[in-house]
């Protein structure tokens, strides 16, 4: 934030934090339930283009 690099406010910043550990938590629920690859991959996708 201080390099200009994230023009998120330090809030918005903490729920995307939040958003992504939990994406990440859920994939490994997801996974360990033997959920199909493409649905984790869609999983994925979707949280990539939250980050552009």
């Amino acid at each position: 934030m201080s390099k200009g690099q994230i023009t998120l406010t330090p809030e918005d910043l903490s729920q995307e934090t939040h958003f992504f550990l939990g994406m990440i938590q859920s994939l490994c629920v997801l996974g360990r339930a033997s959920h199909p690859r493409e649905t984790l991959e869609a999983l994925v996708s979707a949280a990539v283009k939250r980050l552009g």
